[in-house]
């Protein structure tokens, strides 16, 4: 795969970001803590290679907590499946350390499925881990989006929503929000892929 200049910036921004976050800690109820960044950067990194080469005119922003997503192939919403029949990517992927013994990392070779889980999410964290965790999650975002260029920055669900809107307040950059597809929605479980492109649609982004 090329390395062009613009993958070649995520990939700079991506072992930032690995570095900022593994300084990170955080306490009870949080247990373990897992940065594919580091045992999944081989997936991660030819993610980056494939599909940041070139400007996009939409990027979607969003959190996935799902143990069985980035968790096992290092790419951002990146169920099992998707990743490695789909987008065509594989690599090695090691074991994080310490690995909590009900969820276990075994990579592209995971035969679950993803599904947004129950992990401590970012609005749960106490102030001071939250601004911790932001800052550096914010610098990546911004770098993303100077390299990329892209029209319009789309959120996930309000979270993210909340993020790009605090990120990029004084921006030109096109801001929108669509439905996160989580079960825990019962919105989303109403046929969520028509609502998001009913949203779509009505943003002027899906024509």
């Amino acid at each position: 795969m090329t390395l062009t200049p613009l993958s070649e910036a995520l990939i700079a921004a991506a072992r930032r970001l690995r570095a900022e976050t593994a300084r990170l800690t955080f306490g009870a109820p949080v247990t373990h803590v897992y940065n594919p960044l580091y045992y999944a950067w081989a997936p991660h990194e030819a993610y980056l290679r494939k599909f940041g080469a070139s400007p996009k005119r939409i990027i979607f922003l969003g959190i996935n907590p799902g143990p069985f997503g980035m968790v096992q192939t290092g790419v951002p919403f990146g169920e099992v499946a998707a990743v490695r029949d789909w987008l065509r990517i594989n690599g090695p992927v090691r074991k994080p350390r310490p690995e909590h013994p009900r969820r276990p990392v075994t990579g592209l070779a995971c035969p679950r499925s993803e599904v947004s889980g129950r992990n401590r999410t970012p609005d749960k964290l106490p102030a001071p881990e939250k601004t911790a965790l932001f800052a550096p999650c914010d610098r990546h975002l911004r770098a993303v989006i100077a390299a990329l260029q892209p029209e319009w920055l789309i959120a996930i669900g309000d979270f993210a929503a909340t993020r790009a809107e605090q990120v990029f307040r004084n921006s030109p950059l096109k801001l929108g929000r669509i439905l996160h597809p989580s079960p825990a929605s019962p919105a989303a479980n109403r046929n969520w892929q028509a609502l998001a492109t009913r949203q779509l649609e009505l943003l002027g982004v899906w024509q």
